[in-house]
């Protein structure tokens, strides 16, 4: 058991994102990747200088970082308290590529969008070899990598993510924060969406004004709380706001989806399925 590492609820705090991450760097590009272990929620970035790397790290705040022995910036290390250093070959592409289509089932990940991310897979490569070597077991909950796109959100840099005390105010503590004024969120899993949105705000008024429809729909029909617990093990609000999307223009009720669609497997195909089909969705 390591800090990005632990599964037990009762070592967590649930309102509280515990991801691990790795680092990588080429020149003054990076590759960054970050895990959450519980959720299974996998993603890459490819900061392209080392002031876009800080803000990535205040914004994410790993319990737990990886990065290789010949890592020349130590200013990054240094900002979370549990960087581990791992040998240079785990950083290796062609290794990182091994290892993610053996966790996936895939030969190639043209299907993920990450295929020219040489950077960000290095980093996610050590990060699954790392996940392996500790937990001894197999995890099929981690089923994909996602590439974040930084174009469609306001780009805070790391002085101002700390002054304006979204999360975390200047005295290293939770109260009087943006957070814990707006947080009021029904479930764990709510709670850590919103500090994320927090963190990466939306600069697309099409996504911003659809979660908002959502929202206002799910609020008026008091459906919520059901949609939520039925929900919760897929794994994180977007797919539960996506979903009441289809609902609603399907024109079908909640518990019609739910019969059709009864089991975690299933709809996390048809999550996948309206991500990539627009005749489906």
């Amino acid at each position: 058991m390591t800090p990005g590492t632990v599964s037990d609820e009762a070592l967590l705090n649930e309102r509280v994102d515990n991801l691990i991450a790795a680092i990588f760097a080429n020149g003054d590009r990076f590759g960054y990747a970050t895990l959450d272990i519980t959720s299974g929620r996998f993603l890459l970035s490819e900061p392209g200088s080392e002031e876009e790397m800080q803000a990535e790290l205040q914004r994410t705040r790993p319990a737990e970082l990886l990065y290789p022995e010949d890592f020349a910036f130590p200013a990054l290390t240094e900002m979370c308290k549990g960087s581990r250093r791992r040998p240079i070959w785990e950083f290796d592409l062609e290794t990182a590529k091994q290892q993610l289509n053996q966790q996936f089932g895939t030969r190639d990940l043209v299907g993920f969008g990450v295929e020219n991310c040489s950077l960000g897979l290095a980093a996610a490569g050590c990060l699954m070899q790392y996940v392996k070597d500790t937990q001894r077991t197999a995890l099929p909950h981690i089923r994909s990598l996602v590439k974040e796109n930084k174009d469609q959100s306001v780009i805070l840099d790391a002085a101002t993510r700390r002054n304006l005390e979204l999360t975390q105010n200047l005295s290293g503590g939770f109260e009087n924060t943006v957070a814990s004024v707006l947080d009021k969120t029904a479930t764990a899993m709510g709670s850590r969406m919103l500090k994320r949105w927090l963190h990466q705000p939306m600069r697309d008024f099409t996504i911003v004004n659809r979660r908002l429809d959502a929202i206002t729909a799910l609020k008026d029909t008091g459906l919520y709380v059901e949609l939520a617990s039925a929900l919760r093990p897929v794994g994180d609000m977007e797919r539960i706001l996506h979903v009441w999307h289809c609902v609603q223009h399907a024109r079908v009720t909640w518990r019609d989806y739910a019969a059709r669609c009864n089991n975690c497997r299933r709809l996390n195909a048809c999550w996948r399925k309206c991500r990539t089909s627009p005749s489906h969705r």
